[in-house]
Formats: structure tokens, sequence, C-alpha cells
């Protein structure tokens, strides 16, 4: 396995932040008016009410940055798979020069972000039965698209 020198992972970055930035800066601008509309960022959420398989990632996510691990697992279990994900990604992405070796991993992390999709989803399940509608991220949203509508037309 060949990696890549410092340079060329500059350059990569520097080269995906450019090609990317205005789609990021999209997606940022959406997620804003999500939070200032709805209170929250979860499409499935935003438009039914319920929990969706990744509610709690962000929160999750900043405990995990917090060091608070217990309170991140509390509010997603599966944030630490996908921070596995994330990072085998990032070093898939920009680390590796060998592209046989890239060719068979790219491979291996697909089956593996459909893994963790079908744990999160396993978990979202067992979480749905335990935890619902009282213990958050596990709440109902009453302020959500298709309750406004049932209370227009109805």
């Amino acid at each position: 396995m060949k990696l890549n020198n410092f340079t060329t992972v500059k350059m990569l970055i520097y080269n995906d932040l450019k090609k990317y930035a205005l789609s990021a800066l999209f997606a940022l601008l959406g997620l804003i008016i999500l939070q200032i509309l709805f209170k929250r960022i979860c499409p499935i959420s935003i438009i039914t009410g319920y929990p969706c398989p990744g509610c709690g990632i962000t929160r999750a996510f900043f405990f995990f940055l917090t060091f608070r691990w217990n309170l991140a697992f509390s509010y997603n279990p599966t944030i630490f798979l996908w921070l596995l994900i994330f990072t085998w990604g990032i070093f898939l992405r920009y680390f590796i020069k060998d592209n046989t070796f890239q060719k068979n991993q790219k491979n291996i992390f697909i089956r593996a972000v459909t893994t963790v999709g079908l744990i999160s989803i396993a978990v979202y399940i067992v979480r749905m039965n335990i935890f619902y509608p009282n213990v958050p991220p596990m709440t109902y949203n009453s302020f959500n698209i298709l309750h406004l509508l049932h209370k227009l037309f109805v």
C-alpha cells in the first residue's frame, strides 16, 4: 500500500473544497433555514413528526467531540460506527495512493456503509420500542407538516 505525500493530500483536499464548496454552502443554508423554521434539521421529523434512524446523531457528534461519550451513545449509539466509517473514507480518499488497493477497499467500504446503515435501522427499531415517545431524541414532533396540513384541511 502506497501513501500520498503531504503536498498531494493538501492538493486533493483543496480541489475537493473548491469543487464542492457551493454545494456545501447551499446544504448548510438549507439546514439553517430548516432549523429556523421548524427548530429541527431532520426532514423525516419535519414532515411526519416521527424520529428517523439518524435522529440524535448531530447531538451525539457534539457530545463525542466534547468527550461526553456516554451522552453521545445515549443520543445515537451508532455514532461510533459512523465516525469509524467516516474516518476510513477520508483515509481512502486522501491518503491512499495505490489505485489497486483503493479499488479493493472501495468494495469493502460500500459493504461496511451498508452494514452500518442496517445496524442503524435495527438500533432505531429497538429504540422506538423502548424509548418512544418520552426520551429524546425519540420523541414526537407535533409541529410537523403532515399535522399542520391535517389541521388546515379538517
